[in-house]
């Protein structure tokens, strides 16, 4: 074997781990996944949401019929709520989004994310929708609203009673 296809094989041979370990960087730092296997379970992928949710430091929970929203800044509960709200779970569970509460995401002053936490099960939050940077599979297609993907995430019990005390303390 000559030389130059000797030259010509190691440098495609680096082009390829050069490329390999880019696509490992990226999928490693910027893409999310979930896979949850149970009824209304989905597959989840999101893109650069890592970065965006890692700069949160205050979270505005708001209920709507009160009128009424409180603050959280403890980073603790910040890092909890991120934890279990940051990629979806499930699909479609057809709790209402026209709730009353919502939860707020915020880096400074920047809005990162909205989402909608349900009055009917008390412990499900509409995360996001689907979208180019959010892609959710469902694992079943029985839909309510079979044009729209909605995703969402059954946080603990433990959380929703923080959060709960934490409207409640700032409701009187």
């Amino acid at each position: 074997m000559s030389d130059a296809k000797k030259r010509n094989k190691i440098i495609a041979l680096c082009a390829c781990f050069v490329l390999l370990g880019s696509l490992l960087v990226f999928l490693i730092t910027c893409v999310s996944f979930s896979f949850s296997g149970i009824f209304r379970g989905c597959v989840s992928i999101t893109f650069f949401e890592k970065q965006r949710l890692s700069s949160v430091d205050k979270v505005i929970l708001t209920d709507e019929i009160e009128h009424q929203s409180v603050t959280i800044t403890d980073k603790h509960l910040i890092g909890e709520i991120i934890n279990q709200t940051s990629i979806a779970t499930h699909a479609n569970l057809g709790c209402a989004k026209s709730n009353s509460r919502r939860i707020d995401l915020f880096s400074g002053e920047q809005l990162i994310r909205s989402m909608k936490w349900s009055n009917c099960c008390e412990n499900t939050v509409n995360v996001y929708d689907a979208d180019g940077t959010h892609w959710i599979v469902p694992r079943y297609t029985l839909f309510l609203n079979p044009d729209k993907q909605e995703g969402w995430v059954i946080i603990s019990r433990e959380l929703e009673r923080t959060l709960k005390a934490a409207l409640r303390n700032e409701l009187g």
